[in-house]
């Protein structure tokens, strides 16, 4: 347990997937060397200041600093999109190095003479930091994508606190052995060391293609906006938005604040450590102090706090520290109070201020994201280090020290009650970010971009604090109606009742919606409290505001509503009848009046809307029409009415339901998970006489799809008495109903030991399944001991994946009797082709299954060797057992098998399989009697033409449309501007040698090669085009197409794909219209996949959508990123 919690513990410290190890480890040090060589570049440049030019120039730094970055910026944004990415950020490295080692060559040889050289290396150093840390983010923005970048990043933001931890213990040493000025040549061998480890990861890992040279041209042709244009839109958009006025204040005042602390603590220290090297150690030991503390307080509490609090709170612990820090240095101003204020400002900056302001940007949409952040970090911020050069080159020129109350104040001290103002106008801004973020979200909740209205959900719906619902309610009340009514449903969804009087207020607003949302509201937090002001509603002028109040007074249950309400029920609104339906049926004791029935009859024969309100309705009413007004909707052709039916029956809770909702379990996959939770809940009610009538129909009943649902019913009963017909059941001749047996003991074992008598019906169970699994060994053995023909590999696998199957039974029930996880493990190790593995696994379960079935399991897993002889049954008894399995798919193999390996008994085999109740057996007996007895079997042919069957019609035309009985193809090729016909089982071989499908197992294959149509192209045909609607996913049988995209008027050809591959793939997730245009390069033929046949495929068989999901989850990173970049590929680019 202490392991596994340690396990889950570190991955939420350390999210890395399987393969991002490497690349991760390399980010990382590079991260660690740059802000390493960061720090140790910013200490010397202190020092070297400090001492050899002087702190009070030290604010004409800010200035050259703010202008200067600004320059420099321009520089390198016009050329990181022009040059290759790889050449760029190796050359900028190279260029860093160099100016490095020329600034100490310098140093070196100047020392005494050269006071100008540092204000100029000071400038040179900022922008060494600057563009170092722009340039890593640029470098790792190449190596993950967006889902990547998300959950990495702040993992690779640790190699940065780690950078400063690692300076500030080595800082002491390096600086005793190489003096500061040294320390240049140490910042320039680390940022070789990183753009070294850089130069690895960008080689072997790098994921963005970098645009070619027709669509650079494109790009540089079109006209770029000028920087006024930029500040002007920047300004405009600020200007807006109360939450990016409130972002770009917290920024200005933030660096600002920074500087002036930064500035005190720096002149102080000076006085304090004369010495270049003295202070330079001082200040390593300071930064590694402060990467300590970062590095705490960023993996323990941040995350944590944030989560907590909110960031609308957690964005003003910086400011509210600086408040106090400052004040402390106003009041006493020195060592302890400067070095206590700057330690907890830069550590606040790293932790809390920074990933609370991040967060601030997720509501601001990602097509203005990029700009918004441009002009904050690019104007505002330079700006505010003007803004403090300014503020501290007064404070320096026009300040002298004071006499007061027999005390000296100093600059400083006075300098820092400037500061405390600044801090108090700064923690004002960050108090405004709550209300803006808020306003921001609520704001993205009507908007047209699903991921932002995701996210705002999300970060609306976890505001459950009184404080901010408070907010919430205030700040929205004098907005658009629209958003009056975003809040209103998210306080009557999160609120409490302290939110209900600023609700209640807003039931005479001018605008009907608002009105009617704000009495459903009022109905959930305290409609007792407000029936006085809900009653007006019912007289509304929308039948919305009336239906809602309606609803909202059901809930106070208030005895004298029944007669004020009455007169609703002839209603000319429908949801007002119904609603108050509801409320007499909740008030009133007894019988539902009579005169609801017409009402309800009426809306059941109605349209889709009316059937949908009548099912609800239906559903809060006990009484008996209820039921067979419900039973006429589970028969609804909308499948979303038969599902609310079926739900409502389970409400009503009838036993007159039971029958239907039995009969619903033979229906669509939703709609038999609402009659089984139905069912279930009707039984836990009425007792023992129901379930014996259920368990009696599950003994009974002919159909194998209501045998296995009402297992998984009866398994859902707390009642002992359910155990006898579920071990009954144990015996079921179809697989699946033995299956749903088992999960049911499963649940069952959960709640408590299972008796002796289930325990051996158990082990009998798993005794019969190893019979099964020994029988099917001696069928492979003596059929397919050597599989070469198409028809033997099908057989052969279809055989294998049978005994995976058996295994999974047999272990799923020791699982239950010996413990589940024990088992699973074992199973995962058996199954992992580690033959160390496996052997460890036979060992365990010899050890840990009960004797009696453990030595069954392990004479089959582990058997002994073959006699010489061969096997012991002959073919013609193996394959009479196959043709008749209980699995139809096995049938289907078997069939196919006989196509090719006629025997004596051939004829009467095929005559039984051709007769099948499953169509897949039926079509490829067909096809198999022709290959084996050629013109024999042609009155079958010519009987299945005629028949009704439409599979055997399309098999039977494909038979006589063949020139040549004789041939031994099985899928010859089709006439020209024909339509090939294949068999299912051979559409599953071919679907079964595409990459997309390869997972899954044939039986899954099976079904959904009946949903598989088969199609053919002529050389240059376009089987779709781009934006086009997507209803297909396509796998290529034969031939080649051709993938184009449409750009600037012209189709770039972006890859050929050859037989077995597939595409259109993206169809069945999403319903976005085509993003390329296929085409093909030769005839070609393909199997195309209906969109909604697949989906509905998925909701019967839920492992089809597993398997083929983890398939595509790979696939569609890679290809996501693909489809943005295709526009920057020219011919010559090709995807691989």
């Amino acid at each position: 347990m202490a392991a596994s919690l340690l396990k889950r513990w570190l991955s939420r410290l350390a999210p890395v997937y399987p393969g991002e190890g490497a690349v991760v480890i390399l980010c990382l040090a590079v991260n660690f060397l740059v802000v390493a060589g960061i720090m140790f570049g910013r200490n010397a440049r202190d020092s070297l200041f400090l001492v050899y030019f002087g702190v009070q120039y030290l604010p004409h730094m800010y200035f050259a600093n703010a202008v200067f970055l600004v320059l420099t910026s321009l520089i390198y944004t016009t050329l990181v999109d022009r040059i290759e990415r790889g050449k760029f950020l190796g050359g900028l490295s190279v260029l860093f190095v160099a100016s490095l080692l020329i600034s100490w060559v310098f140093l070196r040889t100047h020392l005494r003479h050269g006071s100008w050289f540092f204000p100029i290396f000071y400038i040179e150093s900022q922008t060494l930091w600057y563009f170092s840390l722009m340039q890593f983010w640029t470098f790792v923005g190449d190596l993950f994508d967006t889902r990547q970048a998300k959950r990495l990043y702040p993992l690779l933001a640790v190699g940065s606190l780690l950078g400063m931890i690692g300076v500030g213990l080595g800082s002491k040493s390096i600086v005793l052995a190489l003096g500061t000025g040294n320390l240049l040549v140490v910042w320039a061998g680390i940022i070789m060391a990183a753009t070294i480890f850089g130069g690895i990861a960008f080689r072997r890992y790098r994921i963005v293609k970098d645009a070619p040279k027709l669509e650079e041209a494109v790009a540089h042709a079109k006209a770029k906006a000028s920087e006024w244009h930029k500040i002007k839109s920047g300004l405009e958009e600020v200007g807006r938005e109360p939450l990016l006025r409130s972002m770009a204040g917290y920024t200005l005042l933030l660096w600002t604040l920074f500087s002036v602390v930064d500035f005190c603590f720096k002149n102080t220290m000076k006085d304090i450590y004369p010495n270049a090297d003295d202070l330079t150690r001082f200040f390593g030991n300071f930064i590694g102090a402060q990467g300590v503390i970062c590095l705490v307080v960023q993996v323990f509490f941040t995350r944590a706090v944030i989560a907590r609090l909110g960031v609308g709170t957690t964005i003003n612990f910086h400011p509210a520290f600086l408040l106090a820090g400052t004040a402390w240095m106003g009041l006493r101003y020195g060592y302890a109070s400067v070095l206590t204020t700057k330690l907890g400002d830069a550590s606040m900056l790293y932790t809390f201020s920074d990933s609370s302001y991040q967060l601030l940007y997720n509501p601001v949409p990602p097509e203005r994201r990029a700009q918004v952040r441009g002009f904050i970090e690019g104007y505002i911020r330079p700006l505010s280090l003007a803004a403090a050069g300014a503020f501290i080159l007064v404070a320096n020129n026009y300040l002298k020290p004071l006499y007061a109350w027999g005390h000296t104040i100093v600059t400083g001290q006075q300098l820092s009650w400037g500061a405390l103002a600044a801090a108090v106008v700064w923690l004002g801004f960050a108090s405004t970010a709550k209300k803006g973020y808020i306003r921001a979200l609520l704001r993205n909740l009507q908007g047209d971009h699903l991921a932002l209205r995701q996210a705002a959900a999300t970060a609306l719906g976890s505001m459950k604090e009184p404080a901010n619902l408070l907010l919430l309610s205030q700040t929205l009340q004098s907005e658009d109606p629209a958003r009056v009514v975003t809040a209103v449903a998210f306080l009557g969804d999160f609120g409490q009742v302290d939110a209900a009087a600023a609700i209640a207020g807003l039931l005479s607003h001018p605008d009907s919606h608002v009105r009617a949302t704000a009495a459903s509201a009022l109905g959930k937090l305290a409609p007792t409290k407000y029936v006085d002001a809900l009653l007006p509603l019912v007289a509304d002028a929308d039948p919305r505001v009336r239906a809602n109040a309606v609803e909202a007074l059901a809930a106070s249950h208030d005895p004298s509503l029944p007669e004020r309400l009455r007169p609703l029920l002839h209603d000319p609104a429908t949801r007002v009848r119904v609603n108050t339906l509801l409320c007499l049926a909740s008030l009133e004791e007894g019988p539902v009046p009579a005169e609801c029935l017409p009402l309800l009859s009426e809306l059941a024969q109605g349209d889709a809307t009316a059937r949908a309100t009548a099912t609800y309705a239906l559903g809060g009413l006990t009484m008996d029409a209820s039921v067979d007004l419900l039973t006429e909707l589970l028969r609804d052709p909308e499948l979303s009415i038969r599902c609310d039916a079926a739900k409502a029956l389970g409400r009503v809770g009838s036993t007159r339901a039971i029958g239907p909702l039995v009969e619903a379990l033979a229906g669509h996959s939703e709609l038999r998970r609402a009659a089984r939770r139905s069912l279930a809940a009707i039984l836990e009610r009425c007792g023992n006489v129901c379930i014996q009538e259920i368990s009696q129909t599950a003994l009974s009943s002919p159909r194998p799809e209501i045998r296995s649902e009402l297992a998984d019913v009866l398994g859902r009963i707390k009642d002992s008495q359910v155990n006898a017909p579920l071990v009954a059941l144990l015996k079921d001749p179809e697989w699946r109903v033995r299956w749903k047996v088992l999960k049911s003991f499963d649940r069952r074992a959960h709640v408590g030991p299972l008796p002796e008598n289930v325990r051996a019906a158990l082990f009998q169970y798993a005794s019969d399944e190893l019979t099964a699994f020994r029988q099917n060994l001696l069928n492979a053995q003596a059929l397919v001991p050597k599989p070469a023909s198409e028809s033997e590999r099908l057989l052969a696998l279809a055989l294998s994946e049978d005994r995976v199957k058996i295994e999974e039974r047999v272990f799923h029930m020791l699982g239950i009797l010996c413990g589940r996880e024990r088992m699973l493990v074992i199973f995962e190790k058996l199954n992992s082709g580690d033959a160390r593995q496996r052997a460890d696994a036979l060992e365990a379960l010899d050890t840990l299954a009960p004797k009696a079935i453990g030595r069954q399991v392990l004479g089959l897993l582990e058997p002994a060797p073959l006699p010489a002889t061969g096997p012991s049954q002959s073919a013609a008894p193996a394959i009479g057992a196959l043709a008749h399995h209980t699995k139809p798919w096995l049938r289907a193999c078997a069939a196919f098998y006989l196509g090719r390996h006629a025997n004596g008994n051939a004829v009467s085999l095929l005559q039984t399989l051709l007769a099948d109740r499953d169509e897949i057996v039926r079509e490829t007996a067909l096809f198999a009697g022709w290959q084996a007895l050629q013109s024999a079997w042609r009155p079958q042919v010519k009987a299945a033409a005629e028949s009704s069957d439409p599979a055997l019609q399309r098999i039977a035309q494909r038979i006589l449309s063949l020139t040549s009985p004789t041939s031994d193809r099985t899928s010859p090729p089709p006439a020209e501007g024909s339509t090939p016909m294949f068999l299912t089982v051979e559409k599953v071989l071919l679907l079964k040698s595409a990459p997309l499908f390869a997972g899954l197992d044939s039986e899954e294959l099976a079904a959904l090669a009946t949903i598989a149509l088969e199609k053919e192209f002529a050389s240059g045909e376009v089987i779709f085009e781009q934006d086009q609607p997507a209803h297909h996913l396509y796998v290529l049988i034969r031939g080649k197409v051709e993938v184009l995209h449409h750009a600037e008027s012209t189709d770039y050809p972006i890859a050929t794909l050859g037989e077995k591959e597939c595409f259109g793939e993206m169809a069945i997730l999403d319903d976005q219209p085509r993003s390329a245009t296929i085409k093909s390069l030769e005839p070609s033929t393909v199997l195309k996949i209906d969109r909604d046949s697949f989906r509905e495929l998925i909701y019967e068989r839920p492992q089809i959508a597993f398997a083929i999901f983890k398939i595509l989850s790979n696939r569609l990173r890679v290809r996501n990123l693909e489809v943005e970049h295709v526009a920057s590929l020219d011919s010559s680019r090709h995807y691989v």
